[in-house]
């Protein structure tokens, strides 16, 4: 969840933005935010359960992947495809300040 300070420093980004852009760039960010939150979890499942796993049907028991592996790799993909959708959408005369303030923000 974004906290007050953060949300200030991305609206301060959005206002840079052209009318056009704002909602998309918002909305980007939103799911990213989803994300990142989403992967936290992932990671953690993974860390507890380890990333293979014994998978038994009938009398049959084969090692797979844990699941939530698998959906932290497709998460991590979809992040990186809407990060860079997102920094697409920066002016670039004003991409590389508020670039490094939308890294430092996502990277917390």
């Amino acid at each position: 969840m974004m906290t007050s300070i953060n949300m200030k420093k991305f609206d301060n980004i959005l206002q840079n933005l052209p009318e056009d852009k704002r909602a998309l760039a918002a909305n980007l960010f939103e799911e990213m935010q989803f994300m990142k939150q989403t992967m936290a979890e992932l990671k953690q499942l993974v860390q507890e359960q380890g990333t293979i796993q014994t998978f038994t049907q009938g009398q049959t028991s084969y090692p797979r992947e844990n699941p939530a592996l698998t959906a932290y790799n497709k998460t991590m993909g979809r992040y990186n495809q809407t990060y860079k959708q997102l920094m697409d959408i920066l002016p670039t005369d004003e991409a590389e300040q508020e670039t490094d303030e939308l890294l430092d923000f996502i990277s917390r």
